[in-house]
């Protein structure tokens, strides 16, 4: 996909501090010119999780892509990924949409740009273009699996 634009304001437009489910949403739309919408929830779901949910809508459609960048190690097995960096695990998982899968990607520009040496960035991949979607990711430390929060629109987190 093309870069954001670094102009853009992404403002807040909901969150509460419910203990089990404090989140926050905000509308990123005008970062992305072949989108309508694009708003980005992030919600703490108890112990040590974190759910990143973003939510799409184009008037055409468009290779949507979810990232993040880091220095770990990652081990992408579908819709997993294991996160490594000295001796601490990040564990992801997309929660949405069915058939999406965890890849790397460098993060390196062409020259002269920094070169962002030790890192790489994982991405969520869709089968297809889509105009609209909705991409979740379940963040958490540890080697152990947890359970999944209820996948709600962005709309219905703060109620």
């Amino acid at each position: 996909g093309s870069n954001q634009n670094v102009d853009a304001r992404a403002p807040i437009v909901a969150g509460t501090q419910n203990p089990d489910f404090a989140c926050i949403v905000t509308d990123l739309s005008a970062a992305y010119d072949a989108v309508s919408s694009m708003k980005r929830g992030i919600a703490l779901t108890g112990g040590n999780a974190a759910l990143i949910q973003d939510e799409i809508k184009a008037p055409e459609a468009v290779d949507a892509e979810w990232g993040m960048v880091t220095s770990a190690d990652v081990l992408c097995e579908g819709d997993r990924a294991r996160l490594t960096l000295d001796g601490a695990v990040l564990q992801a998982r997309i929660l949405s949409p069915d058939g999406a899968v965890f890849d790397t990607v460098s993060t390196q520009p062409p020259e002269p740009e920094d070169q962002n040496e030790g890192t790489v960035k994982l991405v969520v991949r869709l089968a297809d273009a889509v105009d609209s979607a909705r991409i979740a990711v379940l963040l958490w430390a540890g080697e152990e699996d947890i359970w999944p929060p209820e996948i709600r629109p962005l709309a219905d987190w703060v109620t």
